[in-house]
């Protein structure tokens, strides 16, 4: 029996259609506008169909925006550790990492967790009233213009402060 083989047209027309295909989906692409042609995107966002995906601790239309800067001002408020008193309270943006800022007044640092949230790790707090040296750790959070900051003692949880402001600047 003989075999049956394809005749040489059908390799010509198969040939020529991969082909034809293939320049269509090129011309076809080549029509698609880059949305991100014109689009600037900071601190080492990646653009998207337009759209910048910022890194994490950056927001903004083009990422330009660190999510401390929600955080940054002063604060006014009471102020209770061992007695209670009014005071301003500022937070300033870390310049060495993005993701931490600095209250000021009590010379603590806060690591960003969240959007609107901080944990204050493990560290010294000299003690407003008596000068004394305290481990302390704590958290906070800020929203809607309101800054709420509480830590207590590692060697003695008895010692308790915390801060309710409201932002002034």
């Amino acid at each position: 029996m003989k075999a049956i083989l394809p005749m040489p047209w059908m390799y010509k027309l198969r040939t020529f259609s991969i082909a034809l295909v293939s320049v269509f989906m090129l011309l076809l692409s080549g029509c698609m506008p880059d949305e991100c042609k014109d689009k600037t995107c900071e601190n080492g966002a990646a653009c998207v169909n337009g759209a910048c995906i910022c890194p994490d601790w950056f927001e903004g239309e083009n990422c330009e925006k660190r999510i401390s800067q929600r955080f940054t001002g002063a604060y006014a408020g009471p102020y209770n550790c061992a007695s209670l008193s009014d005071i301003v309270l500022t937070v300033t943006e870390s310049a060495e990492v993005i993701n931490q800022i600095n209250l000021t007044n009590f010379q603590l640092t806060g690591t960003l967790t969240a959007q609107n949230k901080f944990d204050i790790p493990e560290q010294d707090f000299i003690h407003p009233v008596t000068g004394a040296v305290l481990r302390i750790s704590g958290n906070g959070s800020v929203n809607e213009g309101r800054l709420l900051v509480n830590f207590r003692g590692v060697n003695d949880p008895s010692f308790i402060c915390s801060f309710q402001g409201t932002v002034i600047l």
